[in-house]
């Protein structure tokens, strides 16, 4: 009987992590993104990963970029240029909060 209970209070513990994995990966949470740029416009900016992947953020209004500590423009993000980009957390359709631009890849 105590072999039993053991394995239900295993298998309630094993469904319960599983339910909860989905969460962890922070839905609606600031993510960060580093990488290239390899194509940008006003509404979207791709990028190769460091870990060479492709992605693409959406870009708004609201999207903030920086050069330095120095407030930058959409329009001073080249291709080429090294960015970290902090996005909204989404996973379907990111946008970008804010851009931070580094140097140009030589």
């Amino acid at each position: 009987m105590r072999q039993k209970l053991i394995q239900i209070i295993g298998m309630a513990l094993v469904l319960l992590f599983a339910a909860v994995a989905p969460a962890s990966a922070h839905e609606g949470h600031m993510h960060h993104l580093m990488g290239t740029v390899t194509a940008v416009d006003a509404t979207r900016l791709d990028l190769t990963t460091t870990e060479g992947k492709s992605a693409s953020v959406g870009l708004t209004p609201e999207t903030k970029v920086f050069k330095g500590k120095t407030p930058a423009t959409v329009a001073d993000i080249k291709k080429g240029a090294r960015v970290m980009i902090e996005t909204d957390g989404s996973a379907e359709h990111p946008k970008a909060v804010t851009i931070y631009l580094g140097s140009e890849a030589k």
